[in-house]
C-alpha cells in the first residue's frame, strides 16, 4: 500500500500516525471510510528496515499482519458507524467493533526491532518529522524495566531513543507513548523507554477487566496492578490514564475477535480523543492546539485527578499522572452550567513571576465549586542536564474573595 494523497489530504482532521513492531491489516473493512474497498483511512504504510544509522523507512506493504498492530491501530480510526461492514448491521454492534477517532486519517509504521534495540522504531520517528500534517502519533510498545532493558533502566529520559522522542516534540508532534505493564515495584521506576522522555506524554491504564467493561469501570476503574509507574519523586513521568481493555476488535482474519488488555490500548484511546479534541478546537476557535504543549495540557486537565491516595490536590500521581480521562462535550449538556474554560500561552523570563487573573478578574457564580489549572512547558536543554539547569516553573493559585459572588 503506497502513501494516498497524505500531504494534500482535503480532510479536517489533523492526521495521526502509529508505529508499531508489525504490520497492521490496513485491508480491513473497519479502515474503509466508507463500503468501497478502495477507500482506506489509512493513507499510508511505511515499512522500516536496516539497523544502526542506516535504518530507514519507505512507502511499502507486508505480507503478514499482527494482532496488536491491528487492535491499536483500530482503536484509533477503526469504524463501521457508516455501514462499512454490511455483515453488521446493528447500530450498537458498530459502535462496539469500532475506534474513537472514526472520522480521522494518518499512517502506520511497521518498525520492528533492528539488530540494534529501537534502530528502526527511531528511524520510524525520523521519517514522521518530515511529514506534513502529523501531529499526534502512537507508540504502543517500548522495552520493560525489568527485561534486560539498557535502554534507560534508570529513566533518565536522556539517551538516544529519549533524545528522538523531543525531537518528536519540538518538531511539532505529541508523541504519545504507552506507559508500559510492569507493575508497581516499591518507588522503582518501571516505565517502559521511551515513556520517560520529557517530550512523551505515557499513558497509564485502569479498568483492566475487559470483561466489565462499563460506564462505571471507564469512570471510576482502579489502576491496573500491571500498569508501570514514574519515580515517586523528581518530575512526573506518568500523564494520564485511560481504560485499557477492549474486545471485539478487528482482527488480522478480517474479523473481530481480538480481545486484551494492557496500557498498549490506553495509549490509542487518547490519541483519538485527542484528535476529536482537535477537531472540536480547530472547528470552534483556532490552530493553536496543534502546538504539542497546547495539546498536552488541555489533555492533562481532562484527568479527574485520582491518584494512589485519592484526589490529587498538588503535582500529579507518578502511577495516575493527571488521573483517569474524561472528556465531556463542550455545550450544557456535556458540562453542567455555570462552567468555564481557556487556554493559552505566556513566555516567562528568567526569577519573572506572571499573574494570569482567572475569568478575566471578574467574580465567579457562587455555583461554581470545582476550579482546575495544569502548566505545561518543555525544556530543550534536559537532553544536556549536566551542562545547564532545566526551567522550574512553580504554579501558585491564589484565590481572593472577590473573585466570589
Amino acid at each position: 500500500m503506497a502513501l494516498d494523497g497524505f500531504n494534500s489530504s482535503p480532510f479536517f482532521y489533523t492526521q495521526w500516525a502509529v508505529i508499531e513492531l508489525d504490520g497492521a491489516n490496513y485491508n480491513h473493512v473497519a479502515f474503509r471510510s466508507t463500503s468501497s474497498p478502495s477507500s482506506s483511512r489509512i493513507l499510508g504504510t511505511l515499512d522500516c528496515s536496516g539497523s544502526g544509522g542506516s535504518a530507514t523507512c519507505a512507502s511499502g506493504s507486508w505480507a503478514t499482519y499482527g494482532s496488536h498492530a491491528t487492535a491499536v491501530t483500530a482503536i484509533v480510526a477503526g469504524d463501521l458507524r457508516d455501514g462499512q461492514d454490511a455483515s453488521v448491521t446493528n447500530t450498537a454492534d458498530r459502535i462496539a467493533r469500532s475506534g474513537y477517532s472514526g472520522e480521522s486519517r494518518g499512517l502506520v509504521y511497521r518498525a520492528n526491532y533492528g539488530t540494534t534495540q529501537y534502530d528502526r522504531v527511531m528511524a520510524a520517528y525520523d521519517d514522521l518529522i518530515a511529514k506534513d500534517n502529523v501531529h499526534i502519533s502512537n507508540q504502543s510498545n517500548g522495552t520493560p524495566y525489568n527485561a534486560g532493558n539498557a535502554d534507560d533502566p534508570t529513566c533518565t529520559g536522556t539517551t538516544n531513543f529519549g533524545r528522538t522522542i523531543n525531537e518528536v516534540y519540538e518538531a511539532g508532534i505529541l508523541p504519545v507513548i504507552a506507559a508500559g505493564n510492569s507493575g508497581q515495584v516499591g518507588s522503582t521506576c518501571t516505565l517502559s523507554s521511551p515513556s520517560a522522555a520529557l517530550g512523551a506524554f505515557t499513558v497509564a491504564g485502569h479498568g483492566s477487566n475487559r470483561n466489565t467493561d462499563t460506564e462505571t469501570a471507564v469512570r471510576s476503574g482502579s489502576l491496573s496492578s500491571t500498569s508501570s509507574q514514574g519515580p515517586a519523586s523528581l518530575r512526573t513521568m506518568v500523564d494520564l490514564s485511560a481504560y485499557e481493555g477492549r474486545t471485539l476488535l478487528p482482527d488480522v482474519s478480517g474479523g473481530y475477535a481480538y480481545n486484551n488488555v494492557g496500557t498498549s490500548f490506553a495509549a490509542p484511546t487518547v490519541v483519538a480523543a485527542a484528535l476529536n479534541f482537535i477537531h472540536f478546537y480547530k472547528s470552534t476557535f483556532s490552530d493553536f492546539i496543534e502546538n504539542p504543549g497546547a495539546l498536552a495540557a488541555n489533555m492533562l486537565l481532562m484527568g479527574d485527578r485520582q491518584g494512589a491516595s485519592g484526589l490529587q490536590t498538588q503535582r500529579f500521581s507518578n502511577q495516575w499522572g493527571a488521573g483517569r480521562m474524561k472528556m465531556r462535550l463542550w455545550n450544557t449538556e456535556g458540562i453542567d452550567n455555570p462552567a468555564i474554560y481557556a487556554t493559552g500561552s505566556v513566555c516567562v523570563g528568567h526569577n519573572q513571576v506572571v499573574t494570569i487573573p482567572l475569568n478575566s478578574g471578574n467574580a465567579f457564580s457562587s455555583d461554581i465549586d470545582y476550579i482546575k489549572a495544569v502548566a505545561y512547558w518543555h525544556d530543550t536543554r534536559h537532553d544536556m542536564s549536566a551542562k545547564a539547569p532545566v526551567d522550574t516553573i512553580t504554579m501558585i493559585a491564589t484565590m481572593l474573595p472577590a473573585l466570589w459572588a
